[in-house]
């Protein structure tokens, strides 16, 4: 519902994967600037509790993965419908 409401067909693959890519760079400077010390803090996440930076670095590596195989899933059932809209521009 969220692509279809937003049109997520209709906007330019190219630009998508540079915004990824950019978030990607810049979160990558963040973490290489983290002191030794901010491994070792923890916090507590209101749905998860407690929360660390490598708790937080896993679960972002495997973000972009776990969106991928979400997109192969969509993809995979628009095409079996059959729609004349669902093969994507």
């Amino acid at each position: 519902a969220w692509a279809i409401r937003f049109d997520y067909h209709g906007h330019p693959l190219e630009t998508a994967l540079a915004v990824v890519e950019a978030v990607r760079a810049h979160t990558a400077a963040l973490i290489r600037r983290l002191p030794e010390e901010a491994w070792a803090k923890e916090g507590r996440h209101t749905e998860s509790g407690r929360y660390t930076a490598e708790d937080w670095l896993q679960i972002y590596a495997a973000h972009l993965e776990d969106h991928a195989r979400q997109i192969e899933r969509n993809l995979a059932a628009w095409q079996a419908r059959g729609d004349p809209g669902s093969t994507p521009r």
